[in-house]
């Protein structure tokens, strides 16, 4: 707490392959071990030597961070599996999915009252996103679902995810969007971490913001809730005019 405000991290991360994947392995299917947290990430360097901050997996080290910032309660996303739906294997994606969000409870049991776990969705399959989103908050405890803003087969404004978004507002669990940190929508564009960094979780939340809009599915599914993260805010009136506009 700080100047007597409770302050949430409603984005903060964790470090699932900090082990070299070894404990989120332990919770996959056999079949997988042995291609555990191969997602085809972004391949530019993004650790700066190290001047970001720790990498580790450690809840004790997490809590202890959280009270240096004042933090009380941590939403936890992941790192690595951002980068989840370029996977093309749906069936690993799947078993990837339900194998973090199995580790994520784990870290999060540490300390339940201050940890806050987000399932990963395999938006790749929509029918085992919502059967996973269902799974991890009866099962797991987690209190939303994190969908990629993009996945390589489908859009989030599809047919397809209407069971997810019915699943979501039944469970009066939010479905929260989180790009990896680059954009699909600017393929190429860019040789270093920064500038992919700068625009592509801009990008990736006003195209999200824009199909879910658009779509009716705020209308449909009136009760549902969403979040779109770590773009900052700014755009939000630009996006809002130029939709009133068009």
């Amino acid at each position: 707490m700080r100047n007597d405000y409770i302050v949430i991290d409603a984005d903060g991360h964790v470090n699932e392959d900090a082990d070299g994947g070894h404990a989120l392995g332990s919770h996959l299917d056999a079949r997988f071990r042995s291609r555990v947290i191969r997602t085809g990430g972004d391949p530019r360097d993004r650790g700066q030597g190290g001047k970001y901050g720790k990498r580790h997996g450690d809840p004790a080290i997490h809590i202890e961070d959280m009270d240096v910032e004042g933090i009380d309660v941590a939403a936890l996303y992941p790192t690595k599996l951002l980068a989840i739906c370029k996977i093309e294997d749906h069936e690993y994606a799947v078993a990837l999915c339900r194998a973090y969000n199995d580790w994520l409870a784990d870290f999060c049991s540490y300390r339940p009252d201050r940890l806050k776990g987000v399932a990963v969705l395999p938006m790749v399959e929509p029918r085992e996103a919502a059967r996973e989103l269902e799974r991890s908050v009866t099962e797991l405890g987690h209190i939303g679902g994190m969908a990629q803003p993009y996945a390589y087969n489908h859009k989030v404004a599809d047919a397809c995810y209407d069971d997810l978004y019915a699943c979501a507002q039944q469970l009066d669990v939010p479905i929260a969007f989180h790009a990896g940190g680059e954009s699909p929508s600017l393929p190429e564009r860019f040789d270093t971490f920064i500038e992919a960094h700068t625009l592509g979780h801009t990008v990736e939340q006003m195209t999200a913001a824009t199909l879910i809009t658009y779509s009716g599915i705020l209308e449909r599914y009136p009760r549902l809730r969403v979040a779109f993260l770590e773009g900052l805010v700014g755009w939000v009136p630009m996006l809002a005019e130029r939709m009133d506009e068009e």
